[in-house]
Protein backbone atom coordinates (compact mmCIF):
# COMPACT_ATOMS: atom_id res chain seq x y z
CA UNK A 1 0.00 0.00 0.00
CA UNK A 2 1.49 3.57 -0.62
CA UNK A 3 0.71 6.49 1.61
CA UNK A 4 0.85 9.82 -0.30
CA UNK A 5 1.90 12.09 2.29
CA UNK A 6 4.49 10.51 4.77
CA UNK A 7 5.69 12.44 7.69
CA UNK A 8 9.46 14.03 7.62
CA UNK A 9 10.47 11.64 10.59
CA UNK A 10 8.90 8.83 9.19
CA UNK A 11 10.93 9.26 5.29
CA UNK A 12 13.83 9.52 7.70
CA UNK A 13 13.35 6.14 9.32
CA UNK A 14 12.51 4.64 6.24
CA UNK A 15 15.90 6.01 4.56
CA UNK A 16 17.93 4.99 7.83
CA UNK A 17 16.59 1.34 7.38
CA UNK A 18 17.50 1.44 4.01
CA UNK A 19 20.97 2.40 4.72
CA UNK A 20 21.40 -0.21 7.32
CA UNK A 21 20.19 -3.12 4.48
CA UNK A 22 22.36 -1.36 2.65
CA UNK A 23 25.70 -2.13 4.63
CA UNK A 24 24.59 -5.42 4.77
CA UNK A 25 24.51 -5.22 1.17
CA UNK A 26 27.86 -4.60 0.97
CA UNK A 27 29.14 -6.65 4.04
CA UNK A 28 28.12 -10.05 2.40
CA UNK A 29 29.37 -8.44 -1.60
CA UNK A 30 32.79 -7.38 -0.30
CA UNK A 31 33.38 -9.52 2.91
CA UNK A 32 35.37 -12.54 0.06
CA UNK A 33 38.00 -10.17 -0.76
CA UNK A 34 39.60 -10.49 2.56
CA UNK A 35 39.16 -13.92 1.95
CA UNK A 36 40.84 -14.19 -1.05
CA UNK A 37 44.35 -15.58 0.17
CA UNK A 38 42.67 -18.57 2.56
CA UNK A 39 39.97 -19.61 0.21
CA UNK A 40 42.99 -19.41 -2.40
CA UNK A 41 44.96 -21.65 -0.13
CA UNK A 42 42.33 -24.10 0.87
CA UNK A 43 40.25 -24.83 -2.21
CA UNK A 44 43.70 -23.80 -4.66
CA UNK A 45 41.77 -21.59 -6.84
CA UNK A 46 44.12 -18.78 -9.08
CA UNK A 47 43.39 -15.49 -9.50
CA UNK A 48 41.56 -15.48 -12.26
CA UNK A 49 39.00 -17.42 -10.22
CA UNK A 50 39.09 -15.33 -7.67
CA UNK A 51 38.48 -12.14 -9.69
CA UNK A 52 35.71 -14.06 -11.14
CA UNK A 53 33.93 -15.49 -8.65
CA UNK A 54 33.53 -11.84 -6.65
CA UNK A 55 33.19 -10.03 -10.05
CA UNK A 56 31.77 -11.15 -13.14
CA UNK A 57 29.79 -14.48 -11.46
CA UNK A 58 28.19 -12.17 -8.91
CA UNK A 59 27.87 -8.72 -10.69
CA UNK A 60 26.63 -10.98 -14.27
CA UNK A 61 23.53 -12.05 -12.44
CA UNK A 62 22.99 -8.91 -10.69
CA UNK A 63 22.81 -7.08 -13.24
CA UNK A 64 21.08 -9.18 -15.66
CA UNK A 65 18.18 -9.63 -13.21
CA UNK A 66 17.94 -6.30 -12.24
CA UNK A 67 16.39 -5.36 -15.22
CA UNK A 68 12.83 -7.39 -14.61
CA UNK A 69 13.44 -6.64 -11.05
CA UNK A 70 13.57 -3.04 -11.83
CA UNK A 71 10.72 -3.45 -13.96
CA UNK A 72 8.86 -5.22 -11.19
CA UNK A 73 9.47 -2.60 -8.72
CA UNK A 74 7.67 -0.10 -11.12
CA UNK A 75 4.51 -2.33 -10.56
CA UNK A 76 4.54 -4.01 -7.42
CA UNK A 77 5.54 -3.55 -3.68
CA UNK A 78 8.73 -2.28 -3.28
CA UNK A 79 9.19 -2.96 0.28
CA UNK A 80 8.01 -7.40 -0.89
CA UNK A 81 10.93 -6.88 -3.37
CA UNK A 82 13.48 -5.64 -0.75
CA UNK A 83 12.26 -8.04 1.88
CA UNK A 84 12.05 -10.99 -0.39
CA UNK A 85 15.98 -10.27 -1.69
CA UNK A 86 17.64 -8.77 1.75
CA UNK A 87 16.24 -12.53 2.87
CA UNK A 88 17.70 -14.44 -0.74
CA UNK A 89 21.37 -12.75 -0.56
CA UNK A 90 21.56 -13.11 3.64
CA UNK A 91 20.93 -16.99 3.22
CA UNK A 92 23.11 -17.18 0.67
CA UNK A 93 26.10 -15.43 2.02
CA UNK A 94 25.32 -18.56 5.02
CA UNK A 95 25.58 -21.40 2.12
CA UNK A 96 29.23 -19.84 0.95
CA UNK A 97 30.67 -21.10 4.38
CA UNK A 98 29.67 -24.75 3.62
CA UNK A 99 31.48 -24.13 0.10
CA UNK A 100 33.71 -27.76 -0.53
CA UNK A 101 34.93 -26.62 -4.40
CA UNK A 102 34.84 -23.92 -6.65
CA UNK A 103 31.86 -24.62 -8.04
CA UNK A 104 29.52 -24.65 -4.62
CA UNK A 105 31.49 -21.45 -3.89
CA UNK A 106 30.66 -19.95 -7.44
CA UNK A 107 26.93 -21.38 -6.84
CA UNK A 108 26.83 -19.15 -3.51
CA UNK A 109 28.39 -16.35 -5.08
CA UNK A 110 25.75 -16.47 -7.70
CA UNK A 111 22.92 -16.46 -5.41
CA UNK A 112 23.93 -13.34 -3.66
CA UNK A 113 23.88 -11.49 -6.82
CA UNK A 114 20.44 -12.82 -7.46
CA UNK A 115 19.43 -11.59 -4.11
CA UNK A 116 20.98 -7.94 -3.93
CA UNK A 117 19.33 -7.38 -7.34
CA UNK A 118 16.25 -7.07 -6.22
CA UNK A 119 17.07 -4.49 -3.87
CA UNK A 120 18.92 -1.48 -5.28
CA UNK A 121 16.19 -0.54 -7.94
CA UNK A 122 12.97 -0.66 -4.96
CA UNK A 123 15.11 0.79 -2.58
CA UNK A 124 16.17 3.69 -4.64
CA UNK A 125 12.95 4.65 -5.99
CA UNK A 126 11.27 4.76 -2.83
CA UNK A 127 14.41 6.81 -1.62
CA UNK A 128 13.08 9.13 -4.81
CA UNK A 129 9.63 9.52 -4.14
CA UNK A 130 10.15 10.60 -0.26
CA UNK A 131 12.54 13.21 -1.07
CA UNK A 132 12.03 16.49 -3.67
CA UNK A 133 14.80 16.35 -6.58
CA UNK A 134 17.20 19.59 -4.38
CA UNK A 135 17.31 17.15 -1.36
CA UNK A 136 17.82 14.17 -3.75
CA UNK A 137 21.22 13.74 -3.63
CA UNK A 138 21.95 14.09 -0.38
CA UNK A 139 19.46 11.43 1.10
CA UNK A 140 20.72 8.96 -1.55
CA UNK A 141 24.05 9.39 -0.04
CA UNK A 142 22.76 8.37 3.56
CA UNK A 143 21.77 5.27 1.70
CA UNK A 144 25.05 4.83 0.00
CA UNK A 145 26.64 5.47 2.76
CA UNK A 146 26.19 1.79 3.29
CA UNK A 147 28.57 1.24 0.79
CA UNK A 148 31.99 2.04 2.43
CA UNK A 149 30.44 1.13 5.48
CA UNK A 150 29.71 -2.71 4.77
CA UNK A 151 32.89 -2.93 2.64
CA UNK A 152 34.76 -1.91 5.53
CA UNK A 153 33.12 -4.07 8.14
CA UNK A 154 33.26 -6.69 5.50
CA UNK A 155 36.80 -7.02 5.10
CA UNK A 156 37.54 -6.39 8.68
CA UNK A 157 35.71 -8.57 10.92
CA UNK A 158 36.02 -11.13 8.25
CA UNK A 159 39.80 -10.67 8.19
CA UNK A 160 39.66 -11.26 12.09
CA UNK A 161 37.14 -13.53 11.79
CA UNK A 162 39.10 -16.11 9.13
CA UNK A 163 42.56 -15.71 11.00
CA UNK A 164 40.77 -16.23 14.78
CA UNK A 165 38.69 -18.97 13.27
CA UNK A 166 38.04 -20.01 9.96
CA UNK A 167 36.83 -18.31 6.70
CA UNK A 168 34.05 -20.18 6.49
CA UNK A 169 32.96 -19.18 9.88
CA UNK A 170 33.35 -15.56 9.06
CA UNK A 171 30.72 -16.13 6.12
CA UNK A 172 28.02 -17.69 8.65
CA UNK A 173 28.18 -14.62 11.09
CA UNK A 174 28.03 -11.93 8.24
CA UNK A 175 24.88 -13.23 6.61
CA UNK A 176 22.56 -13.98 9.62
CA UNK A 177 22.02 -10.01 10.80
CA UNK A 178 20.16 -10.01 7.22
CA UNK A 179 17.46 -12.42 7.74
CA UNK A 180 16.32 -10.04 10.62
CA UNK A 181 16.39 -7.18 8.68
CA UNK A 182 14.31 -8.58 6.11
CA UNK A 183 11.30 -8.73 8.58
CA UNK A 184 11.40 -4.88 9.18
CA UNK A 185 11.61 -4.42 5.64
CA UNK A 186 8.25 -6.19 5.12
CA UNK A 187 6.47 -3.95 7.35
CA UNK A 188 8.20 -0.57 5.72
CA UNK A 189 5.08 1.86 4.24
CA UNK A 190 6.18 2.92 0.93
CA UNK A 191 5.64 6.74 -0.35
CA UNK A 192 2.89 7.64 -3.39
CA UNK A 193 4.87 7.09 -6.94
CA UNK A 194 6.09 10.80 -7.76
CA UNK A 195 5.04 12.19 -4.59
CA UNK A 196 7.88 14.40 -4.28
CA UNK A 197 7.62 15.94 -7.50
CA UNK A 198 3.85 16.17 -7.51
CA UNK A 199 3.34 14.02 -10.25
CA UNK A 200 1.59 11.31 -8.74
CA UNK A 201 1.81 7.95 -10.58
CA UNK A 202 -0.21 5.32 -10.47
CA UNK A 203 0.68 1.82 -8.88
CA UNK A 204 -0.02 -0.27 -12.30
CA UNK A 205 1.68 1.12 -15.58
CA UNK A 206 -0.92 1.94 -18.18
CA UNK A 207 -0.80 -0.80 -21.16
CA UNK A 208 1.95 -0.14 -23.73
CA UNK A 209 4.51 1.48 -21.60
CA UNK A 210 6.81 -1.28 -21.13
CA UNK A 211 7.24 -1.31 -25.03
CA UNK A 212 8.41 1.87 -25.22
CA UNK A 213 10.93 1.43 -22.43
CA UNK A 214 13.72 1.34 -24.94
CA UNK A 215 12.59 4.91 -26.61
CA UNK A 216 12.50 5.60 -22.86
CA UNK A 217 16.03 4.97 -21.87
CA UNK A 218 18.54 4.24 -24.74
CA UNK A 219 17.17 7.24 -26.62
CA UNK A 220 17.97 9.52 -24.10
CA UNK A 221 21.41 10.55 -24.76
CA UNK A 222 22.35 11.48 -21.26
CA UNK A 223 21.76 7.88 -19.86
CA UNK A 224 24.01 6.61 -22.63
CA UNK A 225 27.01 8.40 -21.66
CA UNK A 226 26.04 8.46 -18.34
CA UNK A 227 25.96 4.61 -17.95
CA UNK A 228 29.46 3.48 -20.17
CA UNK A 229 31.01 6.21 -18.69
CA UNK A 230 30.46 5.26 -15.19
CA UNK A 231 30.63 1.63 -16.06
CA UNK A 232 34.53 2.22 -17.03
CA UNK A 233 35.01 4.59 -13.43
CA UNK A 234 33.20 1.33 -11.53
CA UNK A 235 35.83 -0.85 -13.58
CA UNK A 236 38.71 1.32 -12.03
CA UNK A 237 37.29 1.43 -8.33
CA UNK A 238 36.18 -2.24 -8.29
CA UNK A 239 39.40 -3.51 -9.78
CA UNK A 240 41.18 -1.38 -7.15
CA UNK A 241 39.18 -2.28 -4.01
CA UNK A 242 38.41 -5.60 -4.33
CA UNK A 243 42.20 -6.62 -4.93
CA UNK A 244 43.70 -4.55 -2.55
CA UNK A 245 43.26 -6.66 0.77
CA UNK A 246 45.68 -8.87 -1.75
CA UNK A 247 47.96 -6.74 -2.20
CA UNK A 248 48.70 -5.55 1.44
CA UNK A 249 49.19 -9.07 1.83
CA UNK A 250 51.27 -9.95 -0.98
CA UNK A 251 54.01 -6.54 -0.97
CA UNK A 252 53.58 -5.20 2.40
CA UNK A 253 53.73 -8.19 4.09
CA UNK A 254 50.38 -7.70 6.38
CA UNK A 255 48.50 -10.40 7.88
CA UNK A 256 45.46 -11.21 7.35
CA UNK A 257 43.82 -9.52 10.17
CA UNK A 258 46.30 -6.71 9.63
CA UNK A 259 45.25 -6.15 5.75
CA UNK A 260 41.47 -6.40 7.14
CA UNK A 261 41.96 -3.94 9.71
CA UNK A 262 43.59 -1.78 7.59
CA UNK A 263 41.20 -1.75 4.36
CA UNK A 264 38.70 -2.03 6.71
CA UNK A 265 38.94 0.98 8.34
CA UNK A 266 40.34 3.13 5.32
CA UNK A 267 37.23 1.92 2.99
CA UNK A 268 34.70 2.96 5.93
CA UNK A 269 36.06 6.27 7.03
CA UNK A 270 37.06 7.32 4.07
CA UNK A 271 34.01 5.74 1.66
CA UNK A 272 32.23 7.52 4.25
CA UNK A 273 33.70 11.07 3.80
CA UNK A 274 33.38 10.59 0.41
CA UNK A 275 30.10 9.25 -0.38
CA UNK A 276 28.77 12.23 2.03
CA UNK A 277 30.73 14.70 0.56
CA UNK A 278 29.54 13.87 -3.00
CA UNK A 279 25.90 14.08 -1.82
CA UNK A 280 26.56 17.48 -0.51
CA UNK A 281 28.25 18.65 -3.33
CA UNK A 282 26.10 16.89 -6.26
CA UNK A 283 23.42 19.26 -4.97
CA UNK A 284 25.45 22.08 -4.59
CA UNK A 285 26.99 21.45 -8.08
CA UNK A 286 23.34 20.82 -9.71
CA UNK A 287 21.88 24.07 -8.09
CA UNK A 288 24.41 26.08 -10.21
CA UNK A 289 24.64 24.46 -12.82
CA UNK A 290 22.28 21.40 -14.76
CA UNK A 291 25.24 18.70 -15.63
CA UNK A 292 26.75 19.53 -12.17
CA UNK A 293 26.15 15.96 -11.01
CA UNK A 294 27.46 14.45 -13.68
CA UNK A 295 30.77 16.95 -13.52
CA UNK A 296 31.05 16.08 -10.17
CA UNK A 297 31.88 12.47 -10.99
CA UNK A 298 34.53 13.34 -13.82
CA UNK A 299 36.29 15.39 -11.63
CA UNK A 300 36.35 13.40 -8.97
CA UNK A 301 37.63 9.87 -11.72
CA UNK A 302 40.09 12.83 -12.66
CA UNK A 303 41.17 13.71 -9.06
CA UNK A 304 41.98 9.92 -8.08
CA UNK A 305 43.82 8.44 -11.43
CA UNK A 306 47.34 10.19 -9.66
CA UNK A 307 46.57 8.92 -5.95
CA UNK A 308 46.09 5.17 -7.23
CA UNK A 309 49.21 5.50 -9.03
CA UNK A 310 50.87 6.47 -6.03
CA UNK A 311 49.68 4.19 -3.52
CA UNK A 312 50.72 1.01 -5.84
CA UNK A 313 54.01 2.06 -5.86
CA UNK A 314 54.87 4.24 -2.40
CA UNK A 315 56.59 1.88 -0.10
CA UNK A 316 56.81 3.74 2.85
CA UNK A 317 54.09 2.83 4.92
CA UNK A 318 52.82 6.03 6.32
CA UNK A 319 52.61 7.85 2.87
CA UNK A 320 51.29 4.42 0.96
CA UNK A 321 48.56 5.03 3.79
CA UNK A 322 47.77 8.21 3.09
CA UNK A 323 47.56 8.07 -0.31
CA UNK A 324 45.07 4.81 0.13
CA UNK A 325 43.16 6.68 1.99
CA UNK A 326 42.69 9.64 -0.36
CA UNK A 327 41.99 7.61 -3.25
CA UNK A 328 39.24 5.64 -1.89
CA UNK A 329 37.99 8.87 -0.84
CA UNK A 330 37.99 10.48 -3.70
CA UNK A 331 36.66 7.35 -5.84
CA UNK A 332 33.03 7.32 -3.25
CA UNK A 333 32.05 10.50 -4.65
CA UNK A 334 30.44 9.23 -7.65
CA UNK A 335 27.49 7.26 -5.50
CA UNK A 336 24.89 9.44 -5.03
CA UNK A 337 25.17 11.63 -8.14
CA UNK A 338 25.49 8.96 -9.99
CA UNK A 339 21.52 7.46 -8.91
CA UNK A 340 20.60 10.75 -9.16
CA UNK A 341 21.36 11.74 -12.83
CA UNK A 342 19.29 8.94 -13.54
CA UNK A 343 16.26 9.86 -11.84
CA UNK A 344 16.80 13.33 -13.00
CA UNK A 345 16.36 12.25 -16.71
CA UNK A 346 13.61 9.94 -16.45
CA UNK A 347 9.96 10.04 -15.09
CA UNK A 348 9.05 9.11 -11.68
CA UNK A 349 6.79 6.06 -13.01
CA UNK A 350 10.23 4.45 -15.02
CA UNK A 351 12.79 5.01 -12.02
CA UNK A 352 12.52 1.51 -11.32
CA UNK A 353 13.72 0.19 -14.29
CA UNK A 354 15.86 3.05 -15.45
CA UNK A 355 17.96 2.40 -12.25
CA UNK A 356 18.18 -1.54 -13.00
CA UNK A 357 19.38 -0.34 -16.56
CA UNK A 358 22.12 2.26 -15.23
CA UNK A 359 23.27 -1.19 -12.29
CA UNK A 360 22.90 -3.60 -15.45
CA UNK A 361 26.16 -1.24 -17.02
CA UNK A 362 27.70 -0.92 -13.93
CA UNK A 363 27.95 -4.26 -13.01
CA UNK A 364 28.90 -6.27 -16.50
CA UNK A 365 31.58 -3.26 -17.84
CA UNK A 366 32.45 -2.42 -14.31
CA UNK A 367 31.85 -4.84 -10.98
CA UNK A 368 32.38 -8.08 -13.32
CA UNK A 369 34.98 -7.20 -15.74
CA UNK A 370 37.07 -5.14 -13.31
CA UNK A 371 37.81 -7.28 -10.87
CA UNK A 372 38.39 -10.20 -13.20
CA UNK A 373 40.00 -8.28 -16.01
CA UNK A 374 42.93 -7.21 -13.03
CA UNK A 375 43.31 -10.69 -11.86
CA UNK A 376 43.48 -12.02 -15.73
CA UNK A 377 46.36 -10.26 -15.67
CA UNK A 378 48.26 -10.76 -12.82
CA UNK A 379 48.08 -14.41 -14.10
CA UNK A 380 49.73 -13.25 -16.86
CA UNK A 381 52.25 -10.92 -15.45
CA UNK A 382 52.65 -12.87 -12.37
CA UNK A 383 52.43 -9.25 -10.72
CA UNK A 384 48.86 -7.97 -9.41
CA UNK A 385 50.59 -4.61 -9.07
CA UNK A 386 51.53 -4.29 -12.84
CA UNK A 387 47.53 -5.74 -13.54
CA UNK A 388 46.07 -3.06 -10.89
CA UNK A 389 47.76 -0.18 -13.09
CA UNK A 390 44.45 -0.48 -15.77
CA UNK A 391 42.43 0.77 -12.99
CA UNK A 392 43.46 4.72 -12.79
CA UNK A 393 43.57 4.41 -17.12
CA UNK A 394 39.87 3.11 -16.80
CA UNK A 395 39.21 6.02 -14.58
CA UNK A 396 40.47 8.61 -16.96
CA UNK A 397 38.81 6.74 -20.17
CA UNK A 398 35.21 7.46 -17.90
CA UNK A 399 35.54 10.95 -17.39
CA UNK A 400 36.36 11.64 -20.68
CA UNK A 401 33.08 9.57 -21.43
CA UNK A 402 31.03 12.13 -19.17
CA UNK A 403 32.48 14.76 -20.41
CA UNK A 404 30.69 14.07 -23.38
CA UNK A 405 27.17 13.53 -22.15
CA UNK A 406 27.30 16.19 -19.81
CA UNK A 407 26.03 18.40 -22.46
CA UNK A 408 22.75 16.28 -23.35
CA UNK A 409 21.59 16.55 -19.72
CA UNK A 410 19.45 19.99 -19.56
CA UNK A 411 17.31 18.96 -23.02
CA UNK A 412 16.88 15.12 -21.46
CA UNK A 413 15.67 16.52 -18.00
CA UNK A 414 13.32 19.41 -19.18
CA UNK A 415 11.74 16.27 -21.36
CA UNK A 416 11.30 14.23 -18.53
CA UNK A 417 9.31 17.13 -16.24
CA UNK A 418 7.51 17.69 -19.31
CA UNK A 419 6.24 13.86 -19.68
CA UNK A 420 5.87 13.70 -15.96
CA UNK A 421 3.49 16.92 -15.67
CA UNK A 422 1.43 15.59 -18.09
CA UNK A 423 1.39 12.19 -17.47
CA UNK A 424 1.52 10.82 -20.84
CA UNK A 425 3.56 7.68 -22.19
CA UNK A 426 6.10 7.99 -24.59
Amino acid sequence: MNHPTPSRAYARYTLGLLAIMNIFNFVDRQAITILFEPIKADLGLSDGQLGFMAGAAFAVFYAVLGIPFGRLADVWSRRKLIALGLAAWSAMTVLSGVARNFGQLLGARIGVGVGEAAFGPAALAIISDLFPPARRSLAQAVYASGVPIGAGLGVLVGGFVAQKYDWRIAFFLLGGPGLLLAVLAWFLREPQRGGAEGTLVEDVMRPGAAGRMKEILFRTPTLRYHCVGVSFIVFAIAGFSIWMPSFLQRYHDLSLAQAGGLAGLVFATAGLLGVMMGGWLADLFARRRVDGRMRLILMGALAAAPFTVATLFIERLGAFVACFWLTSMISSMWFAPGTSTVHDVVEPRHRGIAIAVYFFFINILGFALGPFIVGLLSDLAGELRTAMLICPAMGILGALTLQLGARHIGADRDRALAHAASREIV
